[in-house]
């Protein structure tokens, strides 16, 4: 089983996929440090001058979510699907081929539906990328969007709202209690 956990910068993701991991033995991939590292550690080199991966492009994550699911192999993504296709939306919006592979694959997406106020008081970096209050109300819109598009397509959407007061082993339950209920554990 595929799962890929999605939500704007500060949602959580990363903290559930960790609990998750625990939970369920699955590993936690992040395209971005899971190809980079091995990389720089066979040649000895620095990022900077490793070959450019981009985790957010969907391009890596269609490829990837076909490998994982050719090769029967249980993961947990640290965000891949709605994310590539929110953010890549605005230099790419030929996303055809991912909107594909997720239709056929049908990764377990969770989507954690944070308030933007909360993601932004959790992670104080997303000012000093440049992203803006609206810029993440577009995203998660975007994102919301997507899941339920691929939701009619008959994808397994978990979508999380309201998480700000909920500890991260309350949400780990919820998420494992649904996949129960989903017949998917």
């Amino acid at each position: 089983m595929i799962i890929s956990i999605e939500g704007i910068d500060g949602a959580g993701k990363s903290t559930l996929a960790a609990r998750l991991s625990e939970e369920l033995d699955f590993p936690v991939l992040d395209l971005n440090k899971d190809m980079l590292e091995p990389y720089e550690y066979a040649h000895g080199k620095s990022i900077y001058s490793s070959p450019c991966f981009d985790r957010d492009s969907w391009k890596v994550a269609a490829v990837a979510i076909q490998t994982l699911d050719r090769a029967g192999a249980n993961a947990i993504l640290d965000r891949t699907t709605l994310s590539c296709w929110a953010y890549q939306q605005r230099t790419d919006p030929d996303l055809e081929y991912l909107a594909q592979v997720i239709k056929d694959v049908k990764p377990v997406i969770v989507m954690m539906d944070t308030d933007v106020d909360t993601c932004m008081e959790r992670d104080p970096d997303i000012c000093k990328v440049g992203w803006g209050y609206d810029d993440l109300v577009y995203q998660k819109h975007r994102m919301l969007a997507a899941s339920e598009c691929f939701a009619r397509a008959g994808v397994p959407i978990i979508t999380l709202h309201h998480l700000g007061k909920v500890s991260e082993r309350d949400v780990c339950k919820i998420v494992v209690e649904n996949l129960k209920e989903m017949n998917l554990l």
